[in-house]
């Protein structure tokens, strides 16, 4: 897999991987707004996208998500370190819906710590959960 920098080719590829990973998925738009921005990674394999991620020059965690039929294999890792590695802050932050046990694991095993619980977060009410990892 190669790690490269998003590019409008791939939007189709990433709404699919979004639609199928998430129940409230991000908007199209969304995605358009870091069009251009060395924040927002794709991991491909022969130009087909296996996974994203996307940050914040002050170390904001916006969204990654790894195509279901290609999650644990290391490539949701891979795109954090890589992002990490590009944001140059000493801190990551993100939230994590407290009913995605499966994303608060993975953020635990990169070296994430919560730090707290916001509640009605998210637009249907859900509490999130704010972690942090350090340099």
């Amino acid at each position: 897999m190669e790690i490269k920098e998003y590019k409008t080719k791939h939007l189709e590829q990433i709404m699919d991987i979004e639609n199928r990973s998430f129940k409230c998925p991000y908007d199209r738009r969304i995605f358009q707004s870091y069009t251009g921005s060395p924040l927002f990674l794709v991991g491909l394999e022969n130009e087909i996208v296996l996974g994203y991620a996307m940050g914040t020059r002050s170390g904001v965690i916006v969204s990654i998500a790894v195509d279901p039929n290609h999650r644990r294999k290391g490539i949701g890792e891979e795109l954090m370190d890589k992002l990490f590695e590009k944001m140059k802050v000493q801190r990551m932050t993100l939230t994590v819906r407290t009913s995605n046990k499966g994303a608060y694991q993975f953020y635990k095993k990169l070296g994430f710590k919560p730090r707290k619980k916001i509640p009605d977060y998210y637009e249907n009410g859900e509490d999130a959960l704010f972690m942090s990892k350090d340099k």
